[in-house]
């Protein structure tokens, strides 16, 4: 799944894509990227890209129109 991730490092904002199995993986992946560095890496946000298939057996939930 693809996901972005936006970070803080050196005191500048950041964002990334990366193509991942899900969030916590995503945003280790960005991480290790810095860890040889001396500045601080800090996650903003993760983000899902993809649209979440609707598991089966789910429905939408009924309307409540009044």
């Amino acid at each position: 799944m693809r996901y972005e991730v936006r970070y803080q490092i050196g005191g500048e904002e950041h964002i990334e894509e990366v193509d991942v199995d899900d969030a916590a993986s995503a945003a280790q992946v960005v991480q290790e990227r810095f860890l040889e560095t001396d500045d601080i890496f800090e996650l903003i946000q993760v983000h899902l890209l993809d649209d979440m298939p609707i598991p089966e057996g789910v429905q939408d939930a009924p309307s409540q129109d009044k």
